[in-house]
């Protein structure tokens, strides 16, 4: 009997470090691969790094809508001056 065909998947963390990325790293039977994927991990870590790239990119002002409130805006909060 042949083994299950299995899947080699991504998810950020802490295993590897690729081109300045750590990930981590899971292989799972193709039998569990859509709840897997649905759990987070990425099938490439060309599609890993793209998704973890567009995150981390600021949002622009003209981006968010005028009447959005203030929570729904990303981003730190600015830092309290030392006067105040």
């Amino acid at each position: 009997m042949s083994p299950a065909p299995t899947t080699m998947l991504y998810k950020l963390g802490s295993m590897l470090d690729v081109d300045g990325t750590k990930v981590d790293y899971l292989i799972v039977d193709d039998s569990s691969l859509a709840q897997t994927i649905a759990d987070g991990w990425h099938v490439s870590l060309q599609e890993l790094i793209a998704k973890s790239q567009s995150k981390d990119e600021p949002v622009k002002d003209e981006e968010i809508a005028p009447d959005e409130p203030e929570a729904k805006r990303r981003g730190r909060p600015p830092k309290a001056s030392a006067e105040g």
